[in-house]
């Protein structure tokens, strides 16, 4: 797509499989230590094998920043609650 050079919109808004193995690769990326470049964009020295600290980073866009760190946590909560598991979800 001549127009659309850098970056997956619209692949990312039209598929849910696209975007789902986009978040895939982006979090093995970080995983592995790919991705050096994290260590300029928050408070916190960027490492391979966090993988809590990879989420966080997906979802703030930056390695151990307060919007991150609240995040993963608001995560980690909701899997010890496992809330897809109450009656009415997901209402």
């Amino acid at each position: 797509m001549p127009a659309n050079q850098n970056g997956t919109f619209p692949f990312s808004r039209d598929s849910t499989a696209f975007a789902l193995d986009y978040l895939g690769s982006f979090l093995r990326g970080c995983y592995e230590g790919w991705l050096p470049w994290l260590s300029d964009t928050g408070t916190g020295d960027y490492r391979a094998g966090d993988l809590w600290g990879c989420v966080g980073t997906w979802y703030a866009g930056a390695w151990e920043v307060p919007a991150a760190t609240e995040y993963t946590t608001r995560v980690r909560e909701i899997l010890q609650r496992r809330v897809w598991l109450a009656d009415g979800w997901p209402e």
